[in-house]
């Protein structure tokens, strides 16, 4: 017998067993999600908090794969991961520390399509990898979704990629997403001020919106006062560019009387391929009722006058369609008297629905406004009359004491498709 080949031989099986390893699976979650926009859930956002063996560990050496069948691989996924701080704020500046860790309140973001199938016991993988597994389940989904985390990657992993889902301009602060753009006031940059469409040829729609709206009103010391968008100044602060999300942020008060202002209220927009969330940070160091009392908020969109009979508003508690044309109806009007946190807009392309979450802790209570007179005023709009100006009336607002509040708005946009 040959003992070098029987030697030579046995040294190349070692060898190939060394390198074609099952993978250690070194933990398993399940995570049931709440899809934020059930229709489109383009993307599968879940907190950190819910997978503990990641927590502690660098961002930088995480890499997010899925393994697909009938090839039996690994691939790598792009993903995005948002810290937040203790206060459940976004943080959207640059990470000084390249070791920064992930903690329990960041958000971590992958696109639903990129989900694969488990790994089962009988598969090898042709690299040694050290994963946590994660199955994903939501009513969106037909089948349970997998993703593998990598916590031993010998190189710092590129979560933003080379690819891009959306698009942000910072001349015109517009953020684009394949079926829609959306952009913001240059002198309130808190506010959505056009709305545009991707048509059949690839342009964009003419704008749909006239103007977005904010009034306040009440009492002050006793006396009436209204406020509204122009009584407020506004920055835009921060913008954090990823593959997946977009996050703005911006710094806003308002002017109470004469030179006092309001505490700094920040709103940062979430924007994603399918919509946006608007969350409004509310941290006031007193008890309003100290200083005003009957307060209300008026917030809504009005929509570009062309626009009118193009337009129609949806409820669940009313249960059928309200036609924007500008003709005052016993169901505009009993639109305005319902408790609700819900309404949807459509149009001829697509479809906006709106959804308000006010936290259990909140003492607001919301309810439903719609006005569509085009022939009435609203200052401070651009144009005469509103349109399907639509949107909430919350009431309440003198309870709020000195805690911490996040007020979300989510509008979740659909594209049907359809020629306009």
């Amino acid at each position: 017998m040959n003992f070098k080949r029987v030697r030579f031989f046995s040294f190349v099986f070692f060898l190939f067993l060394a390198q074609t390893t099952h993978a250690e699976i070194v933990k398993s979650y399940t995570i049931k999600l709440a899809p934020v926009c059930q229709k489109n859930n383009t993307l599968t956002v879940f907190s950190a908090s819910q997978v503990p063996y990641l927590i502690g560990r660098p961002l930088r050496q995480l890499a997010f794969y899925r393994f697909s069948e009938p090839s039996e691989d690994m691939q790598t996924i792009v993903f995005q991961i948002d810290q937040k701080d203790d206060q459940d704020r976004f943080v959207l500046q640059p990470a000084g520390d390249k070791n920064t860790l992930l903690s329990a309140r960041d958000e971590l973001v992958v696109r639903t399509e990129d989900l694969g199938k488990k790994i089962e016991n009988n598969v090898k993988i042709l690299k040694e990898h050290k994963l946590v597994e994660i199955k994903l389940l939501s009513g969106s989904l037909d089948n349970p979704g997998f993703i593998y985390i990598n916590i031993a990657s010998r190189k710092p992993s590129e979560p933003a990629g080379k690819e891009k889902y959306l698009n942000y301009n910072k001349t015109d602060d517009v953020v684009s997403a394949d079926n829609f753009k959306i952009g913001f006031s240059e002198l309130k940059p808190f506010l959505v001020d056009e709305f545009h469409w991707k048509i059949d040829n690839g342009q964009w729609s003419d704008d749909l919106s006239d103007m977005m709206k904010i009034r306040h009103k009440g009492r002050f010391f006793g006396l009436n006062f209204q406020r509204s968008q122009d009584d407020y100044s506004s920055a835009l602060t921060a913008v954090k560019l990823g593959p997946l999300r977009v996050i703005r942020r911006t710094e806003n008060r308002i002017k109470v009387f004469w030179k006092l202002k309001t505490p700094a209220l920040l709103i940062d927009y979430i924007m994603t391929p399918d919509g946006f969330i608007m969350d409004t940070i509310i941290d006031i160091p007193f008890k309003i009722s100290f200083f005003f009392s009957n307060l209300e908020t008026i917030t809504t969109m009005d929509w570009n006058p062309q626009q009118s009979g193009h337009l129609s508003v949806y409820t669940p508690k009313l249960g059928m369609d309200i036609p924007i044309n500008g003709i005052d109806s016993k169901l505009k009007q009993e639109f305005n008297t319902i408790e609700a946190t819900r309404f949807s807009v459509a149009t001829l392309k697509g479809k906006l629905d709106v959804d308000l979450q006010i936290p259990e802790n909140f003492p607001v209570r919301a309810m439903l406004y719609l006005a569509d007179k085009p022939d009435i005023a609203d200052p401070p709009e651009n144009f005469p009359g509103q349109t399907g100006n639509v949107g909430f009336k919350t009431l309440g607002w003198e309870n709020i004491d000195g805690r911490l509040y996040h007020l979300k708005f989510t509008v979740c946009i659909l594209n049907l498709n359809k020629s306009l």
